[in-house]
């Protein structure tokens, strides 16, 4: 009897390993809706040899296995529930539901060292990235084009109270590379500097109620970027409502979220995020000409400010563009993506912002908005 089920135990775990090879996804151009990305070719398609040949395979069959979004779920369903701990170490679990991005770990920029306090910038980094913005700025100043450097803050900063203890115990300091930079440029140069920090947090001590950035995702909502897209009006002379007068209603939904699709967990790790619709944007009249998210945001109002506004942003615009296109005769809001140094000619700007978010100011030492000299 115990050899018998000794051999059971043999077939079962046999056919346990066998079957996720014969459900393999052999589909040719197939792409995953968990990673977002097409699956890797099969290696007999490709002409390779030695170790190339054998990564090919290792690659085709990590990709392609039957029922891997099932078994990436399920790993990430016991990690979060039962370890409580992230699958992926691009995604930090924060306190009460908040996820945060550790973007070292997907090579996209210095979130997690700039809330620890432990990125510092050298003397000579502060000089480059000086000397790009001044000669950025003297470019568009010969074209008599405004120029405004604009940085929004990593949601790591503005709840950091929701960081792991584990983090919030060895954190260095509360401040950082970013605010380093922006009291180089302040002491030592006239570029002008958008840093909403100070507004966010404000507006978040006298309204705890009303989040500002999204729980799941590392995106401010749209009360965030109303936040943001004021501090930054303010700056270019226009004034429009503070935060604590507008008048918006809050919009519960299920947001998916940036962090928790990279987490590649299923509908189990949803939760409903608070939107919000402000009243009064797009402004009357305001007609939107292009919407496209990796292209040009393009708007026209003839009743509003006579000046053309050209923003190099990347997606933390996304929240601000109906209060920014609402507010120019011309707005265009270009990707990074799409964004070439021809487009100051194309646009003749009569202000020019570079936005970025927090994590990505690293960017600043290898700018290139200007045509090469």
């Amino acid at each position: 009897m115990k050899k018998i089920i000794n051999i059971l135990t043999i077939c079962v775990f046999c056919l346990v390993m066998v079957i996720p090879f014969i459900f393999t996804n052999r589909d040719k151009d197939a792409v995953s809706e968990t990673d977002n990305r097409a699956l890797a070719d099969n290696p007999i398609t490709v002409s390779l040899s030695g170790t190339r040949y054998a990564d090919a395979v290792n690659n085709y069959y990590n990709d392609r296995i039957g029922f891997r979004a099932d078994l990436i779920d399920f790993n990430g369903r016991i990690a979060y529930q039962v370890f409580h701990q992230s699958p992926v170490e691009r995604v930090i679990l924060g306190q009460d539901g908040w996820l945060f991005y550790s973007s070292e770990k997907a090579s996209d920029g210095v979130s997690i060292s700039q809330y620890m306090g432990t990125k510092r910038y050298s003397e000579e980094e502060l000089q480059l990235i000086a000397d790009n913005l001044i000669r950025t700025r003297d470019y568009l100043a010969e074209r008599n084009c405004e120029f405004v450097l604009y940085i929004a803050p990593n949601k790591e900063r503005v709840y950091s109270e929701y960081m792991p203890e584990s983090y919030q115990n060895i954190r260095k300091s509360e401040t950082c590379g970013t605010e380093q930079i922006i009291e180089y440029l302040r002491e030592n140069t006239d570029i002008r500097v958008v840093w909403p920090y100070e507004d966010l947090v404000s507006y978040m001590d006298e309204h705890p109620d009303e989040p500002v950035y999204f729980h799941l995702d590392t995106h401010w909502n749209e009360l965030g970027g109303y936040i943001g897209a004021k501090a930054l009006l303010d700056e270019l002379g226009i004034e429009i409502e503070s935060a604590d007068d507008i008048s918006k209603s809050a919009n519960k939904a299920v947001n998916q979220g940036d962090l928790r699709n990279m987490m590649a967990v299923d509908d189990w790790l949803l939760m409903e995020e608070t939107g919000w619709q402000i009243d009064g944007f797009p402004a009357k009249n305001t007609i939107i000409e292009e919407e496209s998210f990796t292209g040009h945001w393009r708007y026209y109002n003839e009743d509003k400010d006579p000046r053309t506004l050209l923003v190099n942003r990347d997606s933390f615009t996304s929240a601000m563009r109906l209060e920014l296109g609402s507010s120019f005769n011309n707005v265009d809001l270009c990707h990074r993506a799409s964004y070439t140094p021809d487009l100051i000619a194309e646009d003749n700007p009569d202000i020019f912002v570079y936005e970025t978010v927090e994590r990505s100011v690293d960017g600043l030492k290898d700018l290139h908005l200007i045509p090469e000299e």
